[in-house]
């Protein structure tokens, strides 16, 4: 009876492996002359974006496309998370694959920092940027919470050094990125014209952003103001690409709702390790523990949490738990360290794999706000 138990446990992690495996393709259409890849931006960015983002940018790492579009249909999102992608985009176009930005309707608030990130910016005819000046939503509901100055100067500072930074780098103009998150920034001109005066937070439309400026007859913002995708990639040059649409899919709905249950099923896993444990033999107890860990790694692989170190890490702990139980007798050293390495594997599977970004020469690094 024992020996048939443990076969189904190893059936099942055998299965949970080939699941954790798996990544359905994104939809694609045949083309020539490399590839595109299109991740779309669309609602608030929030962590279950970002969750989506992970996996995103590691098919965009398998695949290496010739470039990829950020498509931005978005009222903004969290600091936290805006800067997460940021270091995505950051490590991709270092890699060699540039990132361009298409604004399908609203670049707003997150939405606008993250188009800075880009190499370029090309606007929809009713496509409208800018207001990225941050604010503190009350957690217990409300809407946008009242702070004291010196805290709202801290996180406007913080975000000011931010969007300057990614002008900086990108070779956009960094006048207009601080207008665009401070109020209180000089009068923005253009000769004798104003384009934002003081006191107002710039926002721009298409036909705004494309304006050749006199002062250096270069755009203000925008390489280009499109009437679709397809217009893009031809004034990128990549009208024959292969355009690669990445979309959502049911296992990073999954994902979002396991890892937001995460804890509970990390705790009633080990939980139900324990138990086993002290019982003699091995039955339901094992096996609960076992799919509860297996589910619970499943939901953080999928979000971009746990990588196969971790994975590697907790099966390690399981084989060591098994010898513990089938080969030697009682519970000693060999079942302590099955139990430690499903601790740090599931310790270690909380923290995002980060790409590492050098920071840009000559700005100072944003601590935490």
């Amino acid at each position: 009876m024992m020996k048939k138990n443990f076969s189904t446990v190893i059936c099942l992690l055998l299965l949970l492996v080939t699941g954790m495996s798996v990544r359905a393709e994104p939809q694609s259409v045949n083309g020539e002359g490399g590839s595109v890849f299109v991740l779309p931006v669309h609602g608030a960015i929030d962590k279950g974006m970002l969750m989506v983002f992970r996996r995103a940018f590691r098919e965009v790492s398998r695949l290496k496309p010739s470039a990829v579009i950020l498509e931005l249909d978005t009222p903004g999102g969290g600091l936290n998370e805006t800067r997460e992608i940021i270091n995505w985009i950051r490590a991709t176009r270092k890699s060699g694959t540039e990132v361009y930005a298409y604004v399908k309707q609203d670049a707003l608030s997150a939405g606008a920092i993250l188009s800075l990130s880009c190499k370029a910016i090309y606007m929809s005819e009713s496509g409208i940027i800018g207001s990225a000046m941050p604010i503190s939503i009350s957690p217990l509901g409300g809407g946008v919470q009242e702070l004291p100055e010196d805290v709202k100067e801290k996180m406007l500072s913080a975000v000011r050094s931010i969007v300057l930074g990614l002008a900086q780098e990108n070779g956009y103009r960094g006048e207009l990125a601080i207008a665009m998150v401070d109020p209180q920034h000089p009068d923005l001109m253009d000769g004798e014209r104003v384009i934002s005066p003081k006191g107002k937070l710039l926002n721009l439309t298409a036909r705004d952003a494309i304006q050749i400026m006199e002062s250096d007859g270069k755009p203000l913002l925008a390489a280009g103001m499109v009437s679709s995708l397809d217009a893009m990639l031809n004034a990128l040059k990549l009208e024959n690409a292969q355009v690669i649409r990445f979309t959502e899919e049911a296992a990073d709905a999954l994902a979002r709702l396991i890892t937001a249950l995460g804890p509970l099923l990390l705790g009633l896993g080990v939980l139900a390790l324990w138990i086993e444990f002290k019982t003699p033999g091995f039955g339901v107890f094992g096996i609960s523990g076992i799919i509860l860990l297996g589910v619970y790694f499943f939901g953080h692989y999928v979000a971009g949490l746990a990588g196969m170190e971790e994975i590697f890490l907790v099966f390690i702990g399981i084989a060591l738990l098994a010898v513990e139980i089938f080969v030697i007798p009682g519970f000693g050293v060999t079942g302590l360290a099955g139990i430690l390495c499903i601790l740090i594997g599931a310790g270690m599977a909380v923290i995002p794999q980060l790409p590492e970004v050098l920071p840009l020469e000559g700005v100072e690094p944003v601590s935490a706000l």
